[in-house]
């Protein structure tokens, strides 16, 4: 343009760079925690999320992220640290699925470990600082412990109906690990969340019995959405490459109820799986799932592979995708039911 100044041309070129920055600066693309972080657990509170994950058996367990946009995470510290005194003594090794929750204005941490039989077991251990950071004091013994078969992937839920609270856990068993159907269970808990009610059994609510699911069905997580309850949960094999090519089947289905008790109706298929038809896939194996509010929208965090980077040294990232609630359904990735691996917009 002749009739442009350098200068002019040099400022408006300047804001034009600034606002492709700050365009991409509104972008993300999976994964949002590159190194292994399985099994999130994601709490909100305060306007800021903290999310817990699986440490296996590193001394120091449980790591803890916090973030308020869902994308940028920033590391915490952990449930337990390293020989931290409220470490649970009765536990050995298989720190798992850990998830942190607000239980009568306190905030508890439940969690799987095998106790030194060997059994894989439900913990539970309370913030002692009024804080979701801790440090968390065990309560001694595990929660929930069953002689022949394995518990894992606690999740709680409470209830406030006509005025009246009652606190759930939700739960696994582990028969897959002893060639058994697997069940989602849930027990009503006191009120502080540290023990089951007194008369109370485990009832189940969800077993293994679509096809997509395979051997194996775990890692519940319930919220209330339209007056109606969706419990999200994960099939198939979490951790090798059962799949085509190297890939793993694990994916994440959901089922909903007019109660958080049950009875629940499963959607047939998954809502969020591998895409084996798109060359582009990035990611297998996505499951273990949290479904957490964002303003008016909801997000889900999950774990997945790598594609053909399954089990071994290979990490499970941890991945963020929006979901929106199609009919009756909520759906999840892009494109929808599988993973994003392209630039997604950071909620806001």
């Amino acid at each position: 343009n002749k009739g442009m100044s350098p200068l002019r041309f040099c400022c408006l070129c300047i804001i034009a760079i600034c606002a492709v920055v700050v365009a991409r600066a509104a972008e993300y693309t999976n994964p949002v925690i590159v190194t292994n972080n399985p099994d999130p657990g994601v709490l909100y509170y305060n306007g800021v999320y903290y999310a817990t994950t699986t440490s296996g058996d590193d001394p120091n367990r449980f790591p803890i992220h916090t973030s308020t946009d869902l994308v940028h995470w920033t590391d915490r510290g952990h449930v337990f640290p390293d020989r931290a005194p409220g470490s649970p003594q009765w536990a050995q090794k298989d720190f798992w699925a850990p998830e942190i929750h607000i239980v009568n204005n306190r905030f508890n941490v439940y969690y799987v470990a095998r106790d030194r039989t060997g059994m894989l077991c439900v913990g539970v251990a309370v913030s002692t600082s009024g804080s979701p950071l801790g440090p968390f004091k065990d309560i001694g013994s595990p929660l929930a412990r069953n002689a022949s078969m394995g518990y894992i992937d606690p999740t709680f839920h409470n209830w406030d109906m006509s005025g009246r609270s009652s606190n759930y856990l939700y739960w696994k068993t582990d028969g897959n690990a002893i060639g058994k159907p697997t069940d989602i269970l849930i027990q009503e808990l006191t009120a502080d969340g540290l023990a089951f009610k007194a008369g109370t059994r485990p009832d189940r609510l969800l077993t293994n019995d679509l096809r997509w699911e395979g051997p194996v069905i775990e890692a519940p997580w319930i919220v209330k959405h339209n007056g109606e309850y969706f419990l999200f949960y994960s099939g198939n094999g979490c951790c090798g490459p059962n799949g085509p090519n190297g890939s793993n089947l694990y994916a994440v289905g959901v089922a909903v109820s007019s109660s958080p008790t049950g009875p629940f109706t499963k959607n047939p298929q998954p809502i969020l799986q591998t895409d084996y038809n798109n060359r582009g896939a990035v990611f297998t194996g996505p499951g273990h799932c949290s479904v957490v509010p964002f303003g008016d929208d909801w997000y889900m965090v999950y774990h997945a592979w790598t594609l053909y980077q399954v089990a071994g040294p290979y990490p499970r990232h941890m991945l963020t995708d929006k979901i929106t609630w199609t009919s009756r359904w909520p759906a999840v990735g892009s494109p929808t039911g599988f993973p994003s691996h392209t630039p997604q917009q950071v909620p806001k």
